[in-house]
C-alpha cells in the first residue's frame, strides 16, 4: 500500500468573515477526505475522482481536494464551487468583478501548491537510488498519467 502524501495549505479571506478553505493535494483524495471524517462530517467514496469540494454547513470553511495532476479546468471548477460557497455564507451578491477577483484568487493559490507537490516528487524521483536515470522521465509520466486519465470530478 502507497504512503499517503499531501501538502495543505490554508487560504484566508478576511474580508469574507475570515472565511477559511483548506486546499489539500494529496496522493490519494479519497484516503485525505476520509482522513478528514470527523471535520467533514461524511463519508463518501472519491477513488477515482480527480477533484472534491466540500463546504463546512455552519461553519466559514471549505475544504478542497485536488490530485497532483488536475488540470487548469478542473481546478477552477473546484475553486468556484467554494467562492459561490463563500458568497452565499456572507449573504454577498455574486458581482462579476468581486467573484472574478476572488476567484482568481483561489485558482492562483491552489495551482501554486499543486505545483509545489509536483516538484517536490520530482524532487523525490530524481533522489530515489532505486531508478536508474533513464528511468525518471517514465516514473514522472506514470506518477501523472494515472490521475489526469480520469477526468470525473465529484461535487459534495
Amino acid at each position: 500500500m502507497e504512503h499517503l502524501q499531501e501538502k495543505v495549505k490554508t487560504v484566508v479571506f478576511p474580508v469574507f468573515s475570515e472565511y477559511r478553505v483548506v486546499l489539500v493535494v494529496s496522493s490519494d483524495i479519497d484516503a485525505s477526505f476520509k482522513k478528514r471524517h470527523g471535520i467533514l462530517g461524511t463519508n463518501y467514496n472519491l477513488a477515482g475522482c480527480e477533484a472534491a469540494h466540500q463546504a463546512i454547513p455552519g461553519k466559514m470553511k471549505a475544504f478542497l481536494f485536488f490530485r497532483p495532476g488536475a488540470t487548469n479546468g478542473t481546478v477552477a471548477h473546484e475553486c468556484w464551487h467554494t467562492i459561490h460557497k463563500m458568497f452565499g455564507a456572507v449573504g454577498a451578491c455574486l458581482d462579476n468583478e468581486a467573484v472574478a477577483y476572488h476567484l482568481g484568487y483561489l485558482v492562483d493559490k491552489t495551482t501554486d501548491l499543486i505545483t509545489g507537490y509536483l516538484v517536490g516528487a520530482s524532487r523525490q524521483t530524481r533522489s530515489s537510488t532505486e531508478l536508474s536515470t533513464t528511468g525518471i522521465g517514465s516514473a514522472g509520466r506514470r506518477f501523472r498519467s494515472g490521475w489526469t486519465d480520469t477526468r470525473r470530478s465529484l461535487r459534495l
